[in-house]
């Protein structure tokens, strides 16, 4: 099987970018490096991409991953060459490996958060010391307020960047920046934001 896995970064040029116009984008740039796609059966076939954890808009990136499957078969070498030629400056190409990734084993994603304003420890030991941190979040069912403590597996602070370790999984996941609206509102001011996903994690905390 002609599968390959293929980690990209999204740059402050990209982050804007929506899932969808990124597929057009990966579509478009596969076509110019000459890379078969594989296509589903049916009435509607649609190239064969998985990706894992998309991002949300808004957020830099230097950890993204999809797997894409070819009809022919070449090194991972060639493949990832052709399609960093093809693919623009914004959306890099950093790695390609015929290695299984099973992403449905993320568990988690490391962010980078930095801040307008300062943040001191005393206010991220107290926030997380909140016996709940309630915010409203979208579900499938519509806004509901949701306790999110549980969902923060990691967080830290350095003057003004915030280093957090959030939930990502299947079963649900936490965006940095629903994290910093429920810092705003627990009292902790942090102004304009900026935003950079570093890596994923499986349930034992390994960076896949």
């Amino acid at each position: 099987m002609n599968k390959y896995f293929v980690k990209y970064g999204k740059d402050h040029r990209a982050q804007y970018i929506s899932h969808l116009d990124f597929l057009r984008t990966i579509g478009r740039a596969m076509r110019r490096a000459q890379l078969p796609l594989e296509y589903s059966q049916g009435f509607n076939p649609h190239p064969l991409i998985t990706f894992a954890a998309p991002i949300s808009v808004g957020i830099k990136s230097e950890c993204e991953m999809f797997c894409v499957r070819l009809t022919e078969d070449i090194t991972a070498e060639e493949f990832k060459e052709r399609l960093t030629d093809a693919m623009p400056d914004c959306l890099p190409i950093l790695e390609v490996t015929k290695d299984e990734i099973e992403f449905k084993s993320i568990n988690s994603a490391d962010y980078e958060i930095e801040t307008e304003k300062p943040v001191s420890d005393e206010l991220i030991n107290a926030f997380m010391a909140e016996p709940q941190i309630l915010i409203d979040k979208k579900t499938k069912k519509g806004i509901k307020e949701t306790d999110i403590k549980a969902d923060i597996f990691d967080i830290s602070v350095q003057d003004n960047i915030i280093s957090a370790t959030l939930k990502t999984s299947d079963s649900g996941s936490l965006k940095p920046m629903l994290l910093i609206s429920a810092m705003n509102k627990y009292g902790i001011d942090t102004g304009f934001c900026r935003y950079l996903r570093l890596r994923f994690r499986d349930t034992d905390k390994n960076v896949i």
